[in-house]
């Protein structure tokens, strides 16, 4: 079997209705446009969660009240300031970057990346009520998405509940996304099509690499961690504390060396395969998911690049063709880069034959 990585950007979890980096850096310019009623100090615009939240912060980091007044209006001044600076840089996450050194605008920035994908979470076309509906009932508003391409392309041939774990091993996904959707889709996707209880699921999906270098909102419930939240959740606002923690700027996780890190540069330089799906090919992105020097041949490479001009895509093939870093590029074909100017959920139909080799 082939080891095929997957790397997924916002391009991807759009087909679900989650934000592209624009529409996240609108989001955002909404959430943070805080307003207080000069009468009663009630929060007439903007979000409400993240003006509570930005006051329990500051209860926490002064005891008086003079104090904590004079911080919380730091506070949305600096949302303010992000508000009017956030449609220059490329993402959010890019202007976090850029002012790695001010600790108030990461803080107010992952607090509004949280909020915004909580609730695209909710509003998305995989997003359902348990106590009302079921996974099922979503499957017929997903049939012109890639997650249904991508299932149909990992169980064919009939592959049965014993198989799907050994194709799973074979399968990493490095998701630059803070959604889950991926791993959503995944858990209820098995559950139905296996008709299996939750544990079983959950073993299944042990077998599945997944990295989210940048981090993510939280573990879904069903991974039993003390940090879980529930897909699309609208918990209260002091969690919005402990899960903007979650958040790494690119400095912040290339600092820290972690674990998880190394274990994913391991992936990239033994993948047979690489797929690259609705990512963007920004710099730093493609900087963090840099293997050390491989020994064996390039991988061969598919990418989507929707709407993306000739003269880019011969950019984006040099930087793939440079994530190895290999000395001797002799045996590299032009070839060896596949990369298609469609959508997600088109790629997996030009290619649903011979994508994955089980």
């Amino acid at each position: 079997m082939d080891n095929t990585v997957f790397v997924i950007g916002a391009g991807a979890s759009n087909e679900v209705g989650l934000p592209t980096g624009a529409e996240l850096k609108e989001n955002i310019k909404k959430l943070l446009d805080i307003r207080f009623d000069g009468f009663n100090n009630r929060v007439e615009k903007g979000d409400k969660k993240i003006a509570e939240t930005l006051k329990i912060q500051c209860e926490k980091l002064c005891t008086i009240k003079d104090e904590i007044d004079s911080k919380l209006d730091h506070f949305i001044r600096v949302c303010h300031v992000i508000k009017g600076a956030i449609s220059l840089p490329g993402s959010i996450d890019e202007y976090i970057e850029s002012h790695k050194d001010d600790e108030h605008i990461s803080f107010c920035g992952k607090l509004a990346i949280v909020r915004s994908i909580l609730e695209a979470e909710k509003s998305s076309s995989l997003y359902f009520d348990t106590s009302r509906s079921n996974f099922s009932e979503k499957l017929k508003a997903l049939e012109s998405t890639w997650y249904i391409r991508f299932f149909q392309v990992l169980t064919k041939g009939g592959c049965d509940k014993y198989e799907i774990k050994e194709r799973l091993k074979t399968i990493t996904l490095i998701i630059f996304n803070y959604d889950r959707c991926v791993e959503y889709f995944m858990f209820n996707a098995l559950k139905v099509y296996y008709n299996i209880p939750d544990d079983e699921v959950t073993e299944m999906l042990n077998s599945l690499k997944i990295f989210h270098p940048y981090g993510s909102i939280g573990a879904l419930p069903w991974y039993d961690r003390s940090d879980s939240m529930v897909f699309g959740g609208d918990p209260e606002s002091k969690t919005y504390l402990s899960l903007s923690q979650k958040i790494k700027t690119f400095t912040e996780v290339i600092d820290t060396e972690s674990h998880d890190i190394m274990e994913m540069h391991k992936h990239m330089a033994k993948a047979d395969k690489l797929i690259f799906l609705g990512f963007s090919f920004n710099e730093l992105n493609m900087k963090l998911i840099m293997p050390q020097k491989r020994d064996k041949s390039f991988p061969k490479c598919f990418a989507t690049a929707y709407k993306i001009s000739p003269f880019d895509m011969e950019i984006i093939i040099k930087n793939i063709k440079n994530l190895y870093n290999l000395d001797d590029y002799s045996n590299f074909d032009n070839d060896d880069v596949q990369i298609l100017n469609k959508s997600c959920v088109d790629f997996f139909g030009v290619y649903s034959r011979g994508l994955l080799v089980f």
